[in-house]
């Protein structure tokens, strides 16, 4: 609805077809409340867009915490074998957030480690594993107990241990 002059909408459940290539559209309303990813199941290939981000998430613009939470549950249920394209290269802004929240995550370190070498040496962290963001991303643990009590909110939904992390990284 914001952006003019659009000939071809999509929604949930689409294909879109580049070359010989098949994407599903997945609605992915948080950052906004018409973000779409598109994901190519024969290559393992996920575009998320201003979703997902490299060890991020993108901001809540037009949706909600809930909204967002389950966009990314969307994402998290791809194979771990994916290979995500995001928007915006943003992974060695994120580290510092992600490495204060989740200090003790050696695979974090370990990847931090890799894009600050890849980006001294002017090279894309993109597209990056799913599967190993599964584990280093906090905004894609927000079951994990670690990220829980970091946020004190051990009792607390996903959705709203998301929304506690999402703030912290607004306001970081």
């Amino acid at each position: 609805h914001a952006i003019g002059d659009i000939d071809q909408t999509v929604k949930e459940g689409d294909t879109v077809q580049v070359g010989n290539l098949i994407f599903n559209v997945i609605e992915t309303p948080g950052h906004t409340l018409g973000h779409v990813v598109y994901y190519c199941e024969n290559e393992n290939v996920l575009f998320s867009g201003d979703t997902l981000f490299h060890l991020g998430c993108g901001r809540l613009f037009e949706g909600s915490a809930a909204q967002m939470w389950d966009s990314l549950s969307k994402i998290k249920a791809l194979p771990d074998a994916t290979s995500v394209y995001c928007g915006h290269e943003y992974a060695q802004a994120n580290i510092k957030f992600c490495t204060k929240l989740d200090p003790k995550n050696t695979l974090l370190q370990k990847r931090g480690e890799e894009i600050i070498a890849l980006r001294q040496q002017n090279k894309p962290t993109n597209p990056f594993n799913l599967g190993l963001e599964k584990k280093i991303n906090p905004f894609l643990r927000p079951e994990s107990v670690e990220i829980a009590q970091h946020v004190c909110l051990l009792e607390s939904s996903p959705w709203e241990v998301f929304r506690a992390v999402r703030k912290l990284r607004d306001e970081f």
